[in-house]
C-alpha cells in the first residue's frame, strides 16, 4: 500500500464535489468551526501546514471536512496537502489527540489569554483566530490584565470570570485609576464588605442570591462588571443590566479595543 501527498491549489469548486461525493461516515461537521476557518482564509491568515485533507484507499474523505468546508465558505482557492491512499483504519485515531488551547497557539498565560480571545470576540465577532487574540493582547490587553491578576490571582466562579476581568481591563484603558479599578475587583472577588463601595457590594448580593449566574450571558455579566468596577458609580445601591445594557457594554468594549489597535499599529 502506498500513500501519496501533494500540495494542492484547492478551489471551493472542488471542496465542494469532495464534500458532496467523499464525505461518507465522517464525524459530524461543526459549522461553527468551518466558519472560523473561513473567516481566518477571507482576511488572509490561512498558514499551510501539515495538516490538509486526506483519503483512503478507496477514495472516502478520511480528514479535512472542516478544511473544505471553509475553502467553499470563504470562496477562495487555498493551498494544502492532499494525502491519498490512508488506511481506513486511521479514522479511528484522528484528530483523538488534547485539543490547542488558547495559551498553546499564542504564548499567553491562562487567564490573560482568555480575557483577550473574550475581547477579541467583542472586537472581529466570533471565530476569532489567534493571530486576532495576539493583536487585542498587544494592544495594552496583556499588560493591564497581567498587572491585574499580580494585584489580584483568587480564582472564584463569576467573582473572576472572563467578562468581569476584561471590564477591569476596558475601565483602565479608558483612563479610570488603575489603582481604585484593581481594589474594587480585589476587595469584590474576596468579599470584603466593608472595603466595597455599595454597587460593588449590590453585585455580590445578586450572586449569592442566584440571581446571577453563568446563565446570565456573557455581556450581562461585562455589562454589570463595567458599571461596580467603575470608580464613578461607587454610590449606586443596585446594578440592573437590560438587553440595552448589555448590547451598549459589547459596543464600548469594541470601541475601546479598535482604538487602542489602532494607536499600538
Amino acid at each position: 500500500m502506498t500513500c501519496t501527498a501533494t500540495m494542492t491549489t484547492i478551489t471551493p469548486d472542488m471542496a465542494i464535489d469532495w464534500l458532496e461525493s467523499a464525505n461518507n461516515g465522517n464525524r459530524r461537521l461543526r459549522p461553527w468551526w468551518a466558519e472560523a476557518l473561513a473567516a481566518a482564509i477571507r482576511r488572509g491568515e490561512w498558514i499551510t501546514t501539515h495538516q490538509g485533507v486526506a483519503f483512503t484507499e478507496r477514495g472516502r474523505l478520511l480528514d479535512g471536512q472542516h478544511r473544505l468546508k471553509a475553502i467553499a465558505l470563504a470562496n477562495r482557492p487555498v493551498d494544502m496537502f492532499v494525502f491519498n491512499g490512508i488506511p481506513e483504519s486511521a479514522f479511528s485515531v484522528i484528530d483523538i489527540g488534547v485539543k490547542r488551547s488558547v495559551q498553546d497557539t499564542t504564548g499567553l498565560t491562562k487567564k490573560t489569554g482568555e480575557a483577550a480571545r473574550f475581547l477579541a470576540t467583542l472586537r472581529f465577532g466570533g471565530g476569532t483566530s489567534p493571530q486576532q487574540v495576539m493583536a487585542v493582547a498587544q494592544a495594552g490587553v496583556e499588560e493591564i490584565h497581567e498587572r491585574l491578576m499580580s494585584y489580584c490571582s483568587t480564582t472564584k466562579a463569576i467573582f473572576s470570570s472572563a467578562p468581569v476581568r476584561s471590564a477591569a481591563v476596558l475601565l483602565v484603558m479608558d483612563g479610570h485609576s488603575e489603582a481604585a479599578v484593581f481594589k474594587v475587583y480585589a476587595d469584590t472577588l474576596n468579599q470584603r464588605f466593608e472595603e466595597m463601595p455599595s454597587v460593588a457590594q449590590g453585585f455580590v448580593r445578586q450572586v449569592i442570591a442566584g440571581k446571577l449566574t453563568a446563565n446570565n450571558g456573557r455581556l450581562d455579566l461585562l455589562a454589570r462588571a463595567l458599571k461596580f468596577l467603575n470608580p464613578q458609580n461607587a454610590d449606586l445601591v443596585k446594578i440592573q443590566c437590560t438587553e440595552a445594557d448589555a448590547t451598549a457594554a459589547a459596543a464600548y468594549g469594541r470601541s475601546l479595543i479598535a482604538r487602542a489597535m489602532e494607536e499600538a499599529a
